[in-house]
């Protein structure tokens, strides 16, 4: 099943040549730890309990008002209307995530790293792009498995829902 796909977005000006929309938006980066650790010791369960937690984190996101907007084998970028929304729905992923590993040995868990930023976003066609977008890569990438790293674009509209896994960077 394919979720998130967006319609195309360009707009075509008066002359009939297509022009970028962009708009504003929290965008949240989410991938698996040690994925290809995991791949190599049991690859097709791997897929298989990766694709699960997957379809877990589109159905959150969904929820709450998000869209996916990129898919990789082990992870996903998803646009926002708002901060605070990307966030409560990252606090979701991590403690429900953290929830299905306690029974787990500690190095066949499903642990997700998941960055969140928030600023324009570039649109064209079905793809998604910015340095907003680019930020919350980032972010994604430096985040703590289990945790969240925020931009500081995030940090004023963040205050309802501080916890210990976050990580702002400055």
């Amino acid at each position: 099943m394919i979720r998130g796909i967006y319609r195309p977005s360009v707009i075509a000006d008066s002359t009939g040549r297509r022009r970028i929309e962009r708009r504003l938006a929290a965008i949240l980066g989410a991938d698996v730890v040690r994925y290809s650790a995991l791949m190599g010791r049991a690859e097709e369960a791997t897929h298989r309990r990766v694709g699960a937690e997957l379809d877990r984190l589109i159905r959150e996101i969904e929820k709450s008002h998000g869209r996916v907007f990129s898919f990789s084998g082990d992870g996903l970028m998803a646009e926002f209307p708002s901060a605070v929304e990307a966030l409560k729905c990252a606090l979701r992923i991590q403690a429900d995530a953290g929830k299905r590993n306690a029974h787990l040995p500690p190095d066949e868990g499903i642990v997700f790293r998941i960055g969140i930023n928030a600023g324009e976003i570039v649109l064209n066609q079905d793809r998604a792009g910015g340095n907003a977008v680019n930020v919350a890569a980032r972010l994604e990438g430096i985040a703590d498995p289990g945790g969240i790293a925020l931009s500081e674009a995030v940090i004023p509209t963040s205050a309802p829902c501080r916890c210990s896994r976050l990580h702002i960077l400055r």
